[in-house]
């Protein structure tokens, strides 16, 4: 299995690409890069590439490349948040302090939009209410990108 990223498709998309024997190699969409789901400053293909390397790096060494999310406030004293995607070992594990931030996404949106390669207009918007936020309907807080 390897892991490529197609910057000429609108929008970029990290996909995974799989072969079995004497038959015509597959590629699976895992990653689609829509410019609305990506925090302030992100480049959809500069993290369509990142990803596939690190996708391929995982793979590489025999891990399983499970995702997690949280919502984070953009600066100390800011009012805004973005949502922070890092890689955890296991399901049900939460990014921490620790965690490397992979790449952010806009908090309009639920984090499972990207990985269900659903484009914006068919991807249910995050709402704040009075200042609070609203939990994620029954949602996985991580999601494992080709098992």
């Amino acid at each position: 299995m390897s892991f490529v990223c197609a910057t000429n498709s609108n929008p970029p998309t990290t996909y995974a690409l799989t072969q079995e024997a004497q038959k015509q190699p597959t590629l699976k969409p895992l990653l689609t890069w829509h410019s609305e789901y990506l925090g302030p400053g992100e480049s959809a293909e500069a993290l369509c590439q990142k990803m596939a390397q690190e996708l391929q790096n995982k793979y590489e060494r025999g891990e399983t490349p499970y995702f997690a999310y949280d919502l984070t406030a953009l600066g100390q004293n800011s009012n805004q948040s973005k949502w922070r995607v890092c890689f955890v070992s296991s399901e049900g594990e939460s990014c921490t302090t620790e965690s490397e931030e992979l790449f952010s996404l806009n908090s309009t949106y639920v984090p499972t939009c990207l990985a269900d390669n659903k484009a914006p207009e068919a991807c249910s918007p995050y709402i704040q209410k009075r200042g609070s936020l609203i939990k994620i309907p029954a949602d996985r807080p991580w999601w494992t990108a080709f098992f």
